[in-house]
């Protein structure tokens, strides 16, 4: 039996890294061992250079300019911590920390937990980051039961303890809670809302498909139908006659044409409103309400100046007096 050879790069079995993902580093190096074996690669050198080769441009280039790749005197071993040191997290000892609980916690109580699944993700990310502070003895037991309850929401976590103080009334209130009981209790609280949330991801995919299936109008039959329209109301224009406008409105006094010409107090030709008005208080004539009492305009004269001989010789005649001017204003 032949001993198979090492993968090539882009084959579906060679192993990947992404150094986005420092985290990967490992399994990067466990899945190069077992091809090492496997094809029977025991020389340093090769071993380094098959490292390598996996890679994108820049980070083979990184890695080959390590001291312990152009070494031979130094192991692969040598090499593999070094390129440890390059990525921070993706050692043993420190591939999980106490901000990254932290971090996990504060995500988890902004986005908020809606339906067992959301729990279910919650709850796995949370077990694998302090089952690792816990065997380094970063954190403790009671110290993990608060953090877990800090990701709920404030109105489900209120739910679940009024679950966990009926299901345990004898525990004391400061002493915090087993991480599996918190758990059991939500799920407890959110029984059922996987299936909802399901209908409703399920109704919201076809509404979706519906509306991918159904024609759309073209851009030029809509200009089509919009330019006919047009023409439509253009002809019906067209046809009415001139005076429809007029002619449906209720009749109104028609004014001479060159009556905006002249004044509207005498109506001459020779000056404005204004001086008419200037001209009769110099003259003596007084002044008039250009209204009556009750605030309805004057519509019988044809000017100003009429309608205040007009109003002025039925006062009179009203209370038996003649009219007599007003006193002409103090000279300037």
């Amino acid at each position: 039996m032949t001993t198979p050879s090492m993968p090539a790069r882009g084959d579906r079995t060679a192993p990947t890294f992404d150094p986005r993902q420092p985290r990967e580093l490992r399994r990067y190096f466990s899945d190069l061992e077992f091809h090492f074996n496997r094809s029977t690669v025991v020389d340093t050198t090769e071993r380094k250079k098959h490292a390598c080769r996996f890679l994108d441009v820049d980070t083979c280039e990184l890695w080959e300019t390590l001291a312990e790749y152009t070494n031979a005197a130094m192991s692969y071993e040598d090499f593999c911590k070094a390129v440890y040191r390059l990525y921070p997290g993706s050692e043993e000892e420190r591939k999980w920390s106490v901000a990254d609980m932290d971090k996990l916690v504060g995500e988890s109580s902004r986005i908020g937990i809606l339906s067992l699944s959301d729990l279910g993700e919650y709850y796995r990310q949370f077990l694998v980051i302090t089952s690792f502070l816990l065997s380094k003895d970063h954190i403790s037991t009671a110290k993990q039961g608060r953090a877990f309850t800090r990701g709920f929401q404030p109105e489900l976590w209120g739910r679940i303890s009024q679950r966990l103080q009926l299901k345990f009334p004898d525990h004391f209130p400061d002493d915090p809670y087993q991480l599996q009981d918190i758990h059991d209790a939500a799920r407890f609280i959110l029984h059922g809302t996987s299936s909802t949330f399901q209908l409703a991801s399920a109704d919201s995919s076809r509404a979706t498909r519906r509306t991918k299936t159904e024609p759309s109008i073209k851009t030029e039959d809509l200009a089509t139908m919009f330019e006919r329209i047009a023409e439509t109301f253009i002809k019906a224009l067209a046809n009415q006659p001139a005076q429809v406008s007029t002619m449906s409105q209720p009749p109104r006094a028609r004014r001479d044409p060159s009556s905006s010409d002249r004044c509207m107090f005498c109506g001459g030709p020779d000056h404005l409103y204004v001086n008419a008005v200037r001209l009769l208080n110099i003259s003596g004539l007084g002044s008039a309400r250009r209204t009556r009492k009750e605030g309805s305009y004057y519509r019988q004269a044809h000017s100003y100046r009429e309608k205040f001989r007009v109003t002025t010789s039925r006062i009179a005649s009203m209370n038996g007096t003649v009219a007599t001017p007003a006193r002409s204003p103090p000279a300037r």
